[in-house]
């Protein structure tokens, strides 16, 4: 090079880029204080001392290993005071050109852990997405000693072990060191450092189906967000995008709903700020959200933006294009067109058997195959599809969640007994989406009173517009039968919410009379669409035991004697006598034991 054409100067550019492995012009420029240096990176080119990236044109320039192991030779003899100075600015290009494991191996080449908690804050994504096991390798020798120093270092070494079962113990252990520092009232960390920290936190603790309680982190990660000023965060901007969706999900997931929502909406607005493609998570969220809450307009919206965006094939049919698929699905459903339905929830397919959105992936499946009149391969799908996932399953939280699509497939199928029991066994407590369907079993069972009651006393208010018009269905039909003028105003409130929010299964819902009962109401009306028919069957055969009558029955499935069963109801022997003959005459049965096999086969019978 010396005796070529390469000046003095421009070989000293040379000897300075090669800091790092890898320059873009601004970094070679800035490392070489060379404005012309990319015309001398082109004669290096052709003498073989690297090459320019044929992905991107001269987007990079590689320098060959060789050629670097003797320009950082002469770099480390001649300008060893620069060296310091040197490396932040390739950290910072590293950074810049979104390389974050560069900046990280430089980082670590200068042996400082503080560096490198900057330059994974800088790059969290990308390191965990792309660098895990990269990182490991970097990373996996460090002294506990020292990583305890830096706990965000601790924590991003501890989920990419995590990954390996060989190493996650270590992984653990490092992940429990840095949350501990960050819970930690005297910890020295920034507020920016725990937000990182609580956000994976949170992410850790619902995929490990601990919902609540990462709800509740990413609630102390929430108000460490707002309360921070953004000055304090502004050169870690471009992961606030994300970071705020993972906190979102979790938020959802633990059960505080509105302030996900409000979470993807600030989400997509930084990320649109910086004209950046991480808004495409928070929108696919809102999207799929907004759908599943019965607020189609919202949901269209985020669609449109979706649908009018230019983006990666992989994130509409990856993980984060969950919920986007989601919202396709459920607008096609209240579309009638269940054929697009079933093509979206085709992206589900792949990742069935490791998305923590599985639950939401399972209902939705589920809700196609109700309203397309195919409940038993819909249950059955379900039930496979929670076979698949094993001891998560089995989880309180999973159990809730499919609670729902499980109690409609099994109605769907005229088996009110096993609805009626996984009502009683997994549908959440002090819940208005409990209290719904409980008030339909009771329209079912012909207990039109009870489900007024329970419809029109309740302190509990719905959760979603879904909800609100799917119990005003069911009041509408209940009133019907008891007092159909009474009936006029819920129905006039069922159609301004169907209208409004453009929903039309929320009527299918109801069994085959009452939906036509309901739909005459509406139907003069016009907008919005109607459902043709009603996704439950005709219950209009099933005897309808009175209140009195089903505890009578419930008491006769002790095997009790009579007198004892008297006894225990608190009233006369006589008495039970006359209430045994109705239930008798209307079950068609000459005794006891006809009785209980008559109502088990109309499932009568709690569950």
């Amino acid at each position: 090079m010396e005796e070529g054409t390469f000046g003095a100067g421009v070989l000293e550019g040379l000897i300075r880029i090669s800091i790092t492995d890898t320059v873009d012009l601004p970094l070679a420029q800035a490392l070489s204080s060379d404005p012309n240096i990319g015309a001398a990176l082109d004669e290096a080119e052709a003498f073989g001392f690297g090459r320019w990236s044929t992905e991107s044109g001269r987007g990079t320039f590689m320098i060959a290993a060789p050629a670097r192991a003797l320009l950082r030779r002469d770099l480390l003899e001649r300008f060893p005071a620069e060296i310091r100075l040197l490396r932040r600015l390739a950290i910072e290009g590293a950074l810049r050109r979104d390389d974050p494991f560069e900046g990280l191996r430089l980082a670590m080449e200068e042996d400082d852990l503080h560096l490198a908690a900057h330059v994974i804050m800088s790059g969290w994504s990308h390191l965990l997405d792309h660098d895990g096991r990269r990182v490991v390798a970097l990373l996996g020798d460090l002294p506990l000693a020292r990583l305890k120093q830096e706990p965000l270092v601790a924590m991003l070494l501890g989920i990419c072990l995590n990954a390996n079962r060989l190493r996650r113990v270590r992984g653990l252990q490092l992940l429990r060191m840095a949350i501990s520092a960050a819970n930690a009232r005297r910890s020295a960390l920034s507020p920016t450092e725990r937000l990182f920290i609580w956000t994976a936190e949170s992410a850790a603790l619902r995929v490990v189906g601990m919902p609540e309680r990462a709800g509740q982190v990413a609630a102390r990660a929430l108000a460490v967000y707002t309360e921070t000023s953004e000055s304090q965060w502004q050169q870690y901007a471009i992961e606030m995008p994300l970071l705020c969706t993972h906190l979102g999900i979790s938020l959802y997931y633990g059960g505080r709903r509105e302030q996900a929502l409000r979470l993807f909406d600030e989400a997509a607005a930084l990320a649109s700020s910086q004209g950046t493609g991480n808004a495409f998570h928070a929108v696919s969220l809102l999207s799929g959200i907004h759908a599943l809450n019965g607020d189609l307009p919202e949901a269209r919206h985020y669609v449109e933006i979706v649908r009018d965006g230019s983006w990666d094939p992989a994130l509409l049919d990856g993980y984060r294009g969950t919920f986007y698929r989601v919202a396709e699905a459920i607008l096609a459903v209240e579309e009638g067109d269940l054929a697009t339905a079933k093509q979206h929830v085709r992206a589900f397919e792949p990742h069935r058997a490791t998305s923590e959105h599985w639950t939401t992936m399972a209902t939705v499946e589920a809700w196609i195959a109700l309203h397309d009149g195919e409940a038993a391969g819909g249950l059955e799908r379900l039930e496979s599809f929670a076979r698949m996932r094993g001891r998560e399953a089995g989880s309180t939280s999973a159990r809730q969640a499919l609670s729902r699509p499980r109690i409609l497939l099994h109605l769907a199928l005229g088996d009110v007994r096993a609805a009626r029991g996984i009502k009683q066994r997994d549908a959440g407590t002090d819940r208005f989406g409990t209290l719904l369907e409980r008030a339909r079993i009771a329209l079912i069972d012909g207990r039109a009173p009870d489900a007024v009651r329970l419809l029109a006393a309740t302190r509990l208010e719905p959760t979603t517009s879904r909800e609100r018009a799917e119990a005003a269905a069911v009041h509408s039909a209940a009133l019907h039968r008891v007092s159909p003028a009474a009936a006029q105003a819920v129905t006039e409130a069922l159609h301004a919410q169907l209208a409004d929010r453009g929903l039309r299964t929320p009527l299918a819902l109801l069994g085959a009379e009452d939906f036509a009962a309901v739909r005459a109401d509406l139907a003069p009306v016009g907008d919005p669409p109607l459902p043709i028919r009603s996704a439950l069957p005709s219950f209009a055969a099933r005897p309808k035991l009175s209140s009195r009558e089903q505890v009578v029955l419930h008491a006769l499935t002790t095997g009790a004697p009579l007198p004892e069963i008297a006894a225990e109801l608190r009233v006369s022997p006589n008495t039970l006598k006359t209430q045994l003959r109705s239930i008798y005459r209307k079950l068609d049965a000459a005794n006891r034991t006809e009785a209980l096999e008559q109502a088990a086969r109309h499932g009568l019978l709690p569950g």
